[in-house]
């Protein structure tokens, strides 16, 4: 890709790939190292898929599909460029957030029953630093959001940053909104701790 500039002058850059993480992937949090892309009960407690025979209690279920995502400024960076300044992260470049969502789960880990629609669903805010001058995404660390406030988080799909700098998240769900205490009709027992909720602003 060729960037051609005001001045007459141009820089070319080589696009490519950098993965920061695969979902399952044992990572840095504030807390400790976690799965990214980890699922929780409402106590915080992960949820564990039995079918997973190589070690003994099974595995962590995780989500093999991130879905809507929103890189956003930090505030500090959002008030240093208002300002013309560059502000720093803990790692030395400039601070971005990407809110990740997590949709679903396509099946447990021996392939034999769909977990689609099943599990209460995760959203993490993944910590970057930006090259300041390359403009280079460094992964520093991953922050699993607790949806138990707001009674658990169903099937996320679409999401982007809004005007505000924040992200704009949605539900997906096919399931008629219940009233409190009914269990959605296509829920799984996982699930059925959980309430579908309406659309909703998350700040990092």
């Amino acid at each position: 890709m060729t960037i051609n500039y005001t001045d007459g002058t141009s820089v070319r850059h080589t696009l490519r790939h950098h993965a920061w993480f695969t979902t399952g992937d044992v990572v840095p949090s504030s807390s400790g190292m976690v799965v990214a892309g980890g699922l929780y009960d409402k106590r915080g407690s992960p949820i564990m898929d039995s079918s997973f025979t190589m070690t003994a209690g099974g595995r962590q279920f995780f989500s093999d599909c991130p879905d809507g995502m929103s890189l956003i400024a930090g505030p500090t960076q959002s008030s240093a460029v208002s300002a013309g300044r560059s502000a720093s992260s803990p790692a030395g470049g400039n601070v971005v957030y990407a809110v990740v969502q997590f949709e679903y789960v396509t099946s447990n880990a021996a392939r034999a029953v769909s977990m689609y629609g099943k599990l209460p669903m995760a959203i993490a805010v993944v910590t970057l630093n930006q090259h300041p001058l390359t403009g280079d995404l460094e992964f520093v660390k991953y922050e699993n959001v607790d949806m138990a406030p707001v009674n658990g988080l169903w099937i996320p799909c679409a999401g982007s940053r809004s005007p505000w700098n924040t992200h704009l998240s949605s539900e997906e769900c096919e399931c008629p909104a219940p009233r409190p205490g009914d269990r959605p009709p296509c829920a799984a027992p996982h699930a059925a701790r959980w309430r579908p909720r309406a659309p909703r602003l998350t700040r990092p």
